[in-house]
């Protein structure tokens, strides 16, 4: 998952920055006050998992964490298994095969 460099949540945008390293020793960050989300560089899947959890925070910051963390591993999840689900191009669906007529 490509992680954007800006994402517009309940009318704000926030900038997403990838970092080194985030003060209190998290990997994720949100600041709401200066829209900014922060996500540590690490593993790919692991970054997409933290970028989630804070697009959740910003959605619903009265979530409690195991909601948040919940949310955020299933659209996971979901967006590795359906990569197909937001492609800038339309996938065509598999065509159905027309069933054979048998002579008579």
């Amino acid at each position: 998952m490509n992680i954007p460099k800006q994402i517009k949540i309940g009318g704000l945008t926030y900038r997403v920055d990838i970092v080194e390293n985030i003060e209190d020793g998290v990997v994720g960050k949100i600041y709401y006050k200066d829209l900014v989300i922060k996500v540590e560089k690490s593993n790919v899947d692991f970054m997409a998992l933290t970028f989630w959890h804070e697009v959740f925070h910003a959605m619903n910051s009265q979530l409690d964490h195991v909601s948040v963390e919940f949310f955020a591993q299933s659209v996971t999840q979901l967006l590795k298994d359906n990569p197909a689900l937001f492609a800038k191009e339309e996938v065509p669906a598999k065509p159905k095969k027309k069933p054979k007529k048998g002579r008579g």
